[in-house]
C-alpha cells in the first residue's frame, strides 16, 4: 500500500501516462502526444525503466501472433478486447510500480538482452529488419526495435521513418542501410545510403552520435542530412523556417582525429583524406543542364561515356549500363546521388527535356528521386514517366520535352508537395539493353527555358 497522501492531480497525470503507454503500444500515437509521453519518461526514470520491460512484454505477445491468426475470426473480437485490457493493466501496473505502490507479479514473456529503444513509424517498399545477413525479416509498421538491430531499404522506390525514445526522428531514403545503437552504447552505424535526422534537445553530454566509415557525427537539437558511399561521407545541417533554434553539429574524422563544427546551412564532405571544412549549403538551381565532356561528372552513379555516333556539334554521350537491384539487373543511366545539397527544385511550371538514341527500339522510363525542402519533414518518393519513349525510332537522335504535371509517384497515396528537391534521376531500359544512350538534358521553368540544347 502506498503512504503517499492522496493527490488529486498526480493521480490525473498517472492516468495520462498510462493512456499514452497504451495509445503507443496500439501505434495511434500523435507525434505531439508523443512528444508529451517522451517528457513524462525523461522526468521520471523509474518509470522509463519499467516502462522498457512493459514494451518487452507487448513484444512477447505480438510474436504469438501466429497462433493468434489461427483462432477463427468470431473470436476475433474478444482477442482485441483482452489485449487492450491487458494494455491497460499493464500500463497501470507500470505507473504503481515506478511509485512503490505495488509490487509485479508476473515476468516477462520473453528476456532479451537488448531493449527496445525505438520503432519503425513509416515504412514504403522494400524495408527489412534483421541482425545480420542470416536473420532478416519484413518489417511492419509500428514495428518495435531492439538494440543492434539492422534497418535497410531496398530499391530507389523504398523509405522509412524510425522514432527513438527520446523522440528523435530517423528518414531512410532508398538503398540505405543503419544498425541501432548495440546495449549500452548510443551510436547509430551508418552503413552506406542517405540518411536524414530530425534530432531532439537532449542532455548536455549525451548528444545523438551517428557513426560512417570516414567519422563520427554528434548532434543536439539539429536537423541534418548524412549520404554516405564506401569511405565517403556528405554532412548537410539544416534550419526549418518555422524552427529558429536549431543546434551545431561536430564531425570526427577517424583517420587524423580532425574536428570540425557545422552550423545550420552549412554542409562537409569527407572520406579518409581529403579537406574537412564547412562550406555554405548552395541554394537549389530551379534550372539545370547536365552534358558530358572530357569526363563523367563527380560521383556519376551508372553510365559509360561514349564519343561515337553523336550529333552535331556535341563531345561525348553516356550509354546504359547494367545495375544489380531487388528486382534483378536493369540498364541505366544514373545521375550521382545529391541527397544533401540536391540537383534541382522541381515547380509547378518546371519541364524536363533530354535528347537521347536507342539501338534497339522499345520501352525506357524516366525515374526522378525526390524530397521535401527539409529532408527531415517527409519520406523521399520517386517520381516516373513512362511514355517518353514512343514514336522513338532507333539509331536516330531525339529530343523530348516533358512537363513534371506528367510525371507521377511509383507508389500511390504518398506527400507530394512543391517546390521538391530532385537529387537522383534515373534513364531505365529495365531488363532489356537497348543501347539507351543520353546526349544531355535539363530542367527548365516552363517548356521554353533559357538553357536548349546547341
Amino acid at each position: 500500500m502506498s503512504m503517499e497522501p492522496n493527490n488529486p492531480a498526480r493521480d490525473e497525470e498517472d492516468h495520462r501516462v498510462e493512456e499514452l503507454m497504451v495509445r503507443y503500444w496500439d501505434g495511434s500515437l500523435s507525434e505531439d502526444e508523443l512528444a508529451e509521453l517522451n517528457a513524462a519518461l525523461a522526468a521520471r526514470p523509474g518509470l522509463r525503466a519499467v516502462f522498457q520491460d512493459l514494451c518487452l512484454q507487448v513484444l512477447g505477445i505480438a510474436e504469438h501472433s501466429a497462433a493468434a491468426r489461427a483462432v477463427p475470426l468470431a473470436l476475433a473480437p474478444l482477442r482485441r478486447r483482452s489485449r487492450r485490457r491487458f494494455l491497460w493493466s499493464a500500463a497501470a501496473a507500470g505507473v504503481l510500480l515506478a511509485t512503490g505502490a505495488a509490487v509485479m507479479p508476473w515476468r516477462l514473456f520473453s528476456r532479451r538482452a537488448n531493449r527496445m529503444i525505438a520503432h519503425l513509424s513509416i515504412a514504403s517498399g522494400i524495408v527489412q529488419i534483421g541482425r545480420d545477413d542470416t536473420h532478416v525479416r519484413p518489417s511492419t509498421t509500428n514495428q518495435a526495435l531492439a538494440a543492434g538491430e539492422v534497418v535497410s531499404t531496398q530499391g530507389m522506390d523504398s523509405s522509412a521513418e524510425i522514432r527513438c525514445l527520446d523522440g528523435t526522428r530517423l528518414i531512410l531514403s532508398g538503398n540505405t542501410s543503419i544498425v541501432m545503437p548495440e546495449e549500452g552504447e548510443s551510436a547509430i552505424r551508418f552503413a552506406h545510403g542517405a540518411l536524414a535526422a530530425d534530432v531532439r534537445t537532449r542532455p548536455a553530454g549525451h548528444p545523438l552520435r551517428i557513426v560512417t566509415p570516414a567519422l563520427e557525427v554528434q548532434a543536439r537539437a539539429a536537423k541534418l542530412a548524412l549520404f554516405g558511399l564506401d569511405n565517403q561521407t556528405v554532412v548537410g545541417v539544416f534550419k526549418a523556417a518555422d524552427e529558429p533554434e536549431a543546434g551545431t553539429v561536430q564531425l570526427k574524422r577517424f583517420s587524423d582525429r580532425q574536428l570540425v563544427r557545422l552550423r545550420p546551412g552549412e554542409w562537409a564532405e569527407t572520406d579518409r583524406q581529403g579537406n574537412l571544412r564547412p562550406n555554405t549549403l548552395p541554394r537549389v538551381p530551379d534550372r539545370l543542364e547536365v552534358t558530358f565532356g572530357e569526363q563523367l561528372p563527380h560521383g556519376w552513379g551508372a553510365g559509360k561515356r561514349v564519343v561515337d555516333h553523336l550529333p552535331p556539334g556535341s563531345g561525348a554521350a553516356v550509354r546504359a549500363v547494367p545495375q544489380p537491384g531487388p528486382l534483378g539487373t536493369h540498364h541505366a543511366v544514373k545521375t550521382q546521388n545529391a541527397w544533401t545539397n540536391g540537383l534541382f527544385e522541381i515547380h509547378d511550371d518546371s519541364w524536363f527535356h533530354f535528347r537521347f538514341r536507342l539501338e534497339k527500339p522499345g520501352f525506357f522510363q524516366i525515374l526522378v528521386v525526390v524530397r521535401s525542402q527539409d529532408p527531415t519533414r517527409h519520406l523521399s518518393v520517386v517520381l516516373e514517366n513512362n511514355n517518353l519513349w514512343k514514336h522513338s525510332p532507333p539509331r536516330q537522335w531525339h529530343t523530348v520535352h516533358a512537363p513534371f504535371r506528367d510525371f507521377s509517384p511509383t507508389r500511390p497515396d504518398v506527400w507530394i508537395e512543391k517546390p521538391l528537391v530532385a537529387f537522383v534521376v534515373v534513364f531505365d531500359s529495365q531488363t532489356v539493353d537497348r543501347g539507351l544512350t543520353i546526349e544531355r538534358f535539363w530542367i527548365t521553368r516552363g517548356r521554353e527555358g533559357a538553357i536548349k540544347p546547341t
